[in-house]
């Protein structure tokens, strides 16, 4: 009937929806949510669906969604959206039949030269904050400045949005990132690499919520501050660094009452309070932006590797694109300076790579022997001992 499988759609994000709002009648409506999973998904099968290239040319009901829908990069305005789909850019999405007009999941795409982008302000053209002491200024340039002299070698993937809750469950993504591999491809034969500039969404919570775990587990004792050297994976922060900290901060005034309050601290508290005021930004703590970047690469590193939840990578975005084959190529400090990104992950983004030719032994490696491919760079911010195996992550 028509309209039929529309109103399923929204049938199953209602359903999503209230069992959030209502877990206690959660046996009864996750059986229905997943019934309608099962037949959604076998409506929306990639034969099934349109994919096509969104321009500026495109229709303003259907620009005006691909701004709405936008769930890793709020675009801010119609400037934002016409830079966005500028000749350098792209943007794809995959549609239905029976939802016409609607996109199910929008994919943004940059062409550049050169290694893949480490800022988030080399593809959206944001103003660094000032406070800010980068090292994230890549190599890479836009393609379009030069276009008749250098084609991109690089495609960039830096935002990838589904837009219906009804179709939630239902993996659609790692399908229209192979087909733009394809279309991007067989556009310009010159690019070789195709890579990502994503979030790391859970970084923060995770960190400030294991740093008060571990506080409450010592009790505070500032002799605890060597107790995780011996743990099998890197320490939160180690001792050198605590003292290191310790001693920097007795001339910053904003710390005077943490320090001088109480006749003992744990390590864990002074670092958490230090990342959740964000007080390591300010300019008098300008001489300790080393030493906080050192200890937060080395503990995403740690999140995004070593933290699984049955075996898979607890950071959902790192799970997205391991499950869909994946390595992870380089962490990149202070990529993100904006308010949500230091409210995701301080700042910290990453460069997923698809090697075309190794998508589907990762996918494998990763869903059947729980094993993460890493390079060296990224490794190398994690011990020896922690089960590296060459590139590999245990």
């Amino acid at each position: 009937e028509k309209g039929g499988i529309c109103f399923l759609v929204r049938l199953r994000a209602d359903v999503l929806d209230f069992l959030a709002e209502q877990p206690a009648f959660g046996a009864p409506l996750r059986a229905l949510a997943e019934n309608l999973r099962q037949a959604l998904a076998s409506w929306f099968t990639p034969g099934l669906l349109a994919f096509e290239r969104i321009s500026w040319s495109s229709g303003a009901e259907l620009l005006e969604k691909v701004m709405r829908n936008e769930a890793v990069h709020p675009i801010r305005g119609w400037e934002d959206l016409k830079r966005r789909l500028h000749e350098d850019r792209r943007v794809y999405a995959f549609f239905h039949p029976c939802l016409p007009g609607e996109p199910l999941v929008i994919l943004h795409c940059a062409l550049v030269w050169g290694e893949p982008c480490k800022g988030l302000h080399q593809l959206l053209g944001l103003q660094q904050h000032a406070h800010i002491h980068d090292t994230a200024q890549g190599s890479s340039a836009p393609f379009a400045s030069d276009a008749a002299q250098q084609p991109p070698s690089t495609a960039m993937f830096y935002s990838i949005s589904a837009t219906q809750r009804g179709l939630a469950g239902i993996d659609l993504g790692k399908f229209l990132i192979k087909q733009v591999a394809d279309s991007v491809k067989q556009e310009f034969p010159s690019i070789s690499t195709f890579a990502t500039l994503s979030p790391v969404p859970g970084f923060r919570q995770w960190l400030l919520s294991r740093l008060l775990a571990e506080d409450l587990q010592n009790g505070g004792r500032p002799e605890e501050l060597t107790l995780q050297q011996q743990s099998a994976y890197p320490p939160f922060i180690s001792k050198a660094e605590a003292s290191e900290l310790i001693l920097s901060l007795r001339a910053v005034p904003s710390m005077d009452e943490l320090l001088n309050s109480r006749s003992g601290f744990s390590c864990f508290t002074l670092l958490h309070t230090m990342l959740h005021k964000e007080i390591f930004l300010q300019p008098q703590c300008a001489h300790l932006h080393e030493l906080f970047k050192n200890i937060l690469m080395r503990n995403a590193a740690r999140y995004l590797l070593l933290e699984k939840r049955r075996n898979l990578a607890l950071d959902p975005v790192a799970n997205f694109h391991f499950r869909n084959g994946a390595e992870i190529q380089r962490i990149n400090w202070m990529s993100d300076a904006s308010e949500q990104g230091m409210a995701r992950s301080f700042g910290i983004c990453v460069n997923y790579v698809y090697n075309l030719e190794q998508v589907f032994d990762n996918n494998r490696m990763y869903l059947v022997e729980h094993k993460i491919r890493a390079s060296k760079e990224v490794c190398a911010w994690l011990r020896s001992d922690n089960g590296l195996v060459g590139e590999l992550m245990v």
